[in-house]
């Protein structure tokens, strides 16, 4: 058994991305969405066309066997930037224009993510929609005081009939 990881790390005006498996991270600057993590499925690895049915395997993830270790990237974060990190419940069934146009076009980021998974959930995901939206506010990123917030992911059921 496996499990995909991708996770960030805010510093001031930075931020580290760690990645591995199919779980994505995307920046969204100046209307311009970017898909920021590589997939670590066969399809990428092997000459097109491949059959659908084999092309999502995995080829990297978290276990217990040692030598696996995750893409690390670090990038510069700019007031206005803004992040989504999702399970493949969300990119294998939602496109990326409607990705970009959710994010870009709904300004309030709780709406933004409402948006998102109502749009899974019409694509019938076939697992869960798990997301993290962040915004990069003015000036730097600052560590809020206080309780620190813990993340987690959950599937809702929904009445699928």
């Amino acid at each position: 058994m496996g499990s995909t990881l991708t996770a960030m790390l805010w510093s001031g005006r930075h931020v580290a991305v760690a990645n591995v498996g199919d779980s994505r991270a995307y920046l969204l600057r100046d209307g311009v969405l970017r898909q920021i993590t590589e997939d670590h499925v066969l399809a990428n690895l092997v000459a097109s066309p491949m059959p659908a049915q084999t092309a999502a395997y995995l080829v990297r993830y978290l276990d217990a066997r040692p030598g696996w270790s995750p893409d690390l990237t670090l990038r510069a974060a700019r007031p206005g930037d803004r992040y989504l990190i999702c399970s493949d419940g969300l990119s294998g069934v939602v496109g990326p224009q409607a990705i970009r146009d959710a994010l870009a076009e709904v300004g309030d980021l709780d709406q933004a993510v409402a948006e998102l998974i109502r749009l899974a959930h019409e694509g019938g995901a076939p697992d869960n929609a798990t997301l993290i939206a962040i915004d990069v506010p003015g000036g730097a990123w600052q560590e809020l005081q206080g309780t620190p917030i813990v993340l987690g992911a959950a599937a809702i059921l929904a009445d699928r009939t």
